[in-house]
């Protein structure tokens, strides 16, 4: 199909409102109660429409992450844009087997290092040598 040549097949349709659709669905329902045959209320107290329509969408919308007063974040996308990291604690006696666990952990798809260095470690010190300082 040509890019526009799907428009053009809309415009033998014309548009329906919300009430067209609900009329419609009332005729459908032979009588029966359409708050209680179309619309389900959640235990948390939300009523779930039958059908949403664009107006009622972009007010849905409205509230999404990153807009108005529900800024939860830089961006709308949220993490979708850019993914979580994926670290874990990381420690080894020496550099030589630290470097062998992080190549490990980056090869099996962690994508943040979190390096953990004991007492002697942080003091620049061999893990096995004993710290009388302390």
């Amino acid at each position: 199909m040509e890019r526009g040549q799907g428009e053009r097949l809309l415009e033998e349709f014309p548009p329906h409102t919300y009430a067209d659709w609900r009329e419609a669905a009332e005729a459908l329902l032979k009588g029966r109660d359409f708050e209680k045959a179309l619309r389900t209320r959640t235990t948390e107290g939300i009523v779930l429409e039958p059908l949403y329509m664009g107006e009622v969408v972009e007010r849905l919308v409205a509230g999404v992450p990153g807009l108005g007063s529900r800024v939860r974040g830089s961006r709308v996308s949220g993490y979708l844009e850019k993914g979580w990291l994926v670290s874990q604690e990381l420690s080894a006696p020496t550099p030589e087997e630290l470097n062998a666990v992080a190549l490990e952990a980056l090869q099996g798809g962690q994508n943040e290092l979190n390096i953990w260095l004991d007492l002697p470690g942080r003091r620049g010190l061999d893990a096995e040598q004993k710290d009388r300082s302390v």
